[in-house]
Protein backbone atom coordinates (compact mmCIF):
# COMPACT_ATOMS: atom_id res chain seq x y z
CA UNK A 1 0.00 0.00 0.00
CA UNK A 2 3.05 2.40 1.05
CA UNK A 3 4.63 1.88 -2.80
CA UNK A 4 0.98 2.27 -4.22
CA UNK A 5 0.86 6.03 -2.32
CA UNK A 6 4.22 6.53 -3.16
CA UNK A 7 3.80 5.87 -6.19
CA UNK A 8 1.02 7.93 -6.67
CA UNK A 9 2.29 10.46 -5.15
CA UNK A 10 5.50 10.96 -7.35
CA UNK A 11 3.31 10.79 -10.76
CA UNK A 12 1.01 13.57 -9.26
CA UNK A 13 4.42 15.94 -8.40
CA UNK A 14 5.94 14.67 -11.85
CA UNK A 15 2.49 15.84 -13.62
CA UNK A 16 2.89 19.24 -11.98
CA UNK A 17 6.35 19.74 -12.71
CA UNK A 18 5.43 19.14 -16.19
CA UNK A 19 2.71 21.09 -16.17
CA UNK A 20 4.39 24.18 -15.22
CA UNK A 21 7.26 23.71 -17.91
CA UNK A 22 4.56 23.96 -20.76
CA UNK A 23 3.09 26.96 -19.21
CA UNK A 24 3.65 30.00 -22.02
CA UNK A 25 5.32 33.21 -20.91
CA UNK A 26 2.43 35.55 -22.09
CA UNK A 27 3.82 38.52 -24.34
CA UNK A 28 1.42 41.38 -25.35
CA UNK A 29 2.64 42.83 -28.58
CA UNK A 30 0.51 46.16 -29.16
CA UNK A 31 0.66 48.50 -32.23
CA UNK A 32 3.13 50.78 -31.97
CA UNK A 33 0.13 53.52 -32.41
CA UNK A 34 -1.40 53.28 -29.39
CA UNK A 35 2.13 54.19 -27.42
CA UNK A 36 1.45 57.75 -28.78
CA UNK A 37 -0.67 60.00 -26.31
CA UNK A 38 -3.46 60.69 -28.16
CA UNK A 39 -4.52 64.47 -29.64
CA UNK A 40 -1.02 65.45 -29.82
CA UNK A 41 0.00 63.99 -33.50
CA UNK A 42 -0.32 67.77 -35.42
CA UNK A 43 3.57 68.36 -35.51
CA UNK A 44 6.51 65.96 -35.93
CA UNK A 45 10.12 67.47 -34.83
CA UNK A 46 12.90 64.68 -35.94
CA UNK A 47 16.37 64.60 -35.10
CA UNK A 48 18.99 62.44 -37.21
CA UNK A 49 21.09 60.96 -34.86
CA UNK A 50 24.47 60.53 -36.98
CA UNK A 51 23.98 64.68 -37.74
CA UNK A 52 21.87 66.37 -35.08
CA UNK A 53 20.07 67.85 -38.08
CA UNK A 54 16.86 68.51 -37.51
CA UNK A 55 13.25 68.82 -39.19
CA UNK A 56 9.94 70.02 -38.43
CA UNK A 57 6.94 68.37 -40.08
CA UNK A 58 4.08 70.19 -39.85
CA UNK A 59 1.26 69.49 -42.43
CA UNK A 60 -1.46 67.27 -41.84
CA UNK A 61 -0.65 65.01 -44.67
CA UNK A 62 2.71 64.85 -44.19
CA UNK A 63 2.09 63.73 -40.07
CA UNK A 64 -0.14 61.18 -41.30
CA UNK A 65 2.01 59.79 -43.57
CA UNK A 66 4.68 59.21 -41.23
CA UNK A 67 2.61 57.49 -38.35
CA UNK A 68 1.53 55.21 -41.02
CA UNK A 69 5.61 54.12 -41.50
CA UNK A 70 4.80 51.96 -37.94
CA UNK A 71 0.96 51.22 -38.44
CA UNK A 72 1.83 47.69 -39.08
CA UNK A 73 5.01 47.76 -36.18
CA UNK A 74 3.84 46.28 -33.14
CA UNK A 75 5.74 46.52 -29.85
CA UNK A 76 6.55 44.10 -26.95
CA UNK A 77 7.97 45.92 -23.54
CA UNK A 78 11.57 45.03 -22.72
CA UNK A 79 13.85 45.66 -19.80
CA UNK A 80 15.78 48.72 -19.78
CA UNK A 81 18.88 48.07 -22.32
CA UNK A 82 21.84 49.61 -22.59
CA UNK A 83 21.57 51.40 -25.91
CA UNK A 84 23.82 54.47 -26.47
CA UNK A 85 22.83 56.68 -29.33
CA UNK A 86 19.98 56.60 -31.51
CA UNK A 87 19.24 56.44 -35.72
CA UNK A 88 16.42 59.21 -35.32
CA UNK A 89 14.58 60.92 -32.44
CA UNK A 90 11.13 61.81 -32.77
CA UNK A 91 8.81 64.38 -30.57
CA UNK A 92 5.05 63.73 -31.28
CA UNK A 93 3.79 66.09 -28.41
CA UNK A 94 4.64 65.17 -25.46
CA UNK A 95 6.19 61.91 -26.65
CA UNK A 96 9.85 61.39 -27.55
CA UNK A 97 10.62 58.27 -29.26
CA UNK A 98 14.08 56.97 -30.09
CA UNK A 99 14.21 54.73 -33.43
CA UNK A 100 16.65 51.92 -33.84
CA UNK A 101 16.93 48.81 -36.04
CA UNK A 102 14.53 46.61 -34.20
CA UNK A 103 14.04 48.50 -31.06
CA UNK A 104 11.57 51.91 -30.15
CA UNK A 105 12.38 53.79 -27.36
CA UNK A 106 9.18 55.56 -26.32
CA UNK A 107 9.94 57.80 -23.19
CA UNK A 108 11.86 56.21 -21.02
CA UNK A 109 10.49 52.32 -21.98
CA UNK A 110 11.96 50.22 -24.53
CA UNK A 111 9.97 48.15 -26.89
CA UNK A 112 11.09 45.22 -29.18
CA UNK A 113 9.62 45.75 -32.56
CA UNK A 114 8.39 42.53 -34.81
CA UNK A 115 9.50 43.90 -37.78
CA UNK A 116 11.80 46.02 -38.82
CA UNK A 117 12.03 50.26 -37.93
CA UNK A 118 11.44 51.92 -41.51
CA UNK A 119 14.88 53.85 -40.87
CA UNK A 120 15.45 54.50 -44.60
CA UNK A 121 12.26 56.15 -45.48
CA UNK A 122 12.68 58.18 -42.11
CA UNK A 123 15.85 59.43 -43.78
CA UNK A 124 13.73 61.03 -46.83
CA UNK A 125 12.90 63.66 -44.51
CA UNK A 126 15.98 64.87 -44.24
CA UNK A 127 16.73 64.93 -47.93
Amino acid sequence: MLKVFSFLLIAIVLSVITACGFTTNETKWDSFNNFITKGEKNIIELRDGKTGKTVEIVEEEKVKEFLLLFEKINLLKVSDEEIKGYQYLANIGSDQILFFNKMIKINDQYYETDKEVPVEKIKKYFE
